[in-house]
Formats: C-alpha cells, structure tokens, sequence
C-alpha cells in the first residue's frame, strides 16, 4: 500500500514541477513509486531506448552498490530510466562500468563538447512498469530486482542514490528540465553525454528499514 509510505518530494527552486518519490522492498525486488505533477504528462516519443532521456518524459533511478561518493562512476553503479517507449513503459538499465565482459553491451553518448561510452545500455525485459496518466501528471510503478541492479538486501543497509524525473517539452520530443531528490547541479538539457552521466557525489542515502 503505497499510500502508506511516506515520500520523499522531490522538487527544485524556480521549477514548478515537483514528484514525490516512494520505496519499499522484500527479498526478491525494490519496489519504486514516482508520483509527478506534470501539466503535459507522460510525453516521450524517443525512437532509440538508450536516448529515452532526452526525448522526453521519464523517471530516473540511480544507485551506487559500492556506496561511491567521488565524481567519477565506478562498477556496479547505474541508472534506470522508465519511460514511454512505442506506447509502453519500459525500464532501460545504463551502467557506465561493467566488469564482467558477458554482460556488456555499450553504447556511445556524442556531442560537439565531448563522448561517453556507457559498458552498457540495456532494456530490462524483466521489468514491467505500470502507469497511470492524469490530467496534470502521472503516476509509475516498478519492481526492480535485487538481482538486476547488482545488490543483496538487508535490513538498515544503506544505499547511496538519487531519485528524479526528466520533463518534456509540449510535443514530447525532447527533454526541457532534469530534477532530482539529491543532487540540485542538474541544469543541463543541452548535452547528451553530459546528461547520461551519474553523478554520485551528488547522492544521499537511502537507509533499508527493518
């Protein structure tokens, strides 16, 4: 029961779009809640997964296993972005450093500033989102297995990430504002390697209840 969570709110002064942020788990999956007020919701019409980003309307997961706290990722962490994709939810895992060689399956960020290449970039076939559109916002579900995202459970771990949303423009083409939980340097819309990054010093903590 969702309602019986208390949020984390998730806004950014001078943007008048703001979400609330949700989480439980069990043994088997992190459960993730994002609650946005959006007047054109749920608006992305990305042609390529791994660019869902900055095509549009998504919700942005970010962890770090490792708890990295520098400016630089480091293996294990990543990013799950849910978003519309052909008139379906999807959830696209992104991890800038992948150890194991099996696992890969990269994917190169450009702009006339610099280039990033992600070890990989990836749909989560077993990740089913659900949404619910509303006149002025939306609503995404997810259950993220531990297994996926590289991590053991246990009670009072603490987990260090950050929780967002990306909106869209009108029209749903492309990206206009990036506003999470933790980090506020989040201002850049003009840049896709720059925006593919994560960022972990800029996390806090999520803490495991018992």
């Amino acid at each position: 029961d969702w309602r019986a969570i208390k949020p984390l709110q998730i806004s950014r002064d001078g943007q008048p779009v703001t979400a609330a942020f949700r989480a439980a788990y069990d043994s088997d999956n992190l459960y993730v809640s994002f609650d946005v007020n959006d007047p054109s919701p749920w608006k992305n019409s990305g042609k390529e997964y791994q660019l869902l980003f900055k095509t549009g309307d998504c919700v942005d997961l970010q962890l770090s296993p490792s708890g990295n706290t520098t400016a630089k990722a480091v293996a294990g962490d990543l990013r799950v972005v849910i978003a519309n994709f052909g008139g379906k939810p999807v959830a696209v895992l992104m991890k800038p450093v992948v150890a194991e060689a099996s696992a890969k399956q990269p994917f190169t960020f450009t702009s006339p500033v610099m280039t990033v290449t992600f070890d990989q970039v990836s749909l989560l076939p077993e990740v089913t989102p659900t949404m619910a559109v509303r006149g002025n916002g939306y609503t995404v579900t997810a259950a993220l297995p531990w297994k996926t995202l590289g991590i053991e459970p246990k009670a009072e771990l603490s987990l260090r990430g950050d929780a967002g949303f990306i909106l869209s423009d009108p029209a749903g083409s492309s990206n206009t504002a990036r506003v999470y939980w933790s980090n506020k340097n989040t201002n850049l819309v003009n840049d896709q390697p720059g925006e593919a990054l994560i960022m972990p010093q800029g996390f806090g903590s999520f803490l495991l209840a018992p």
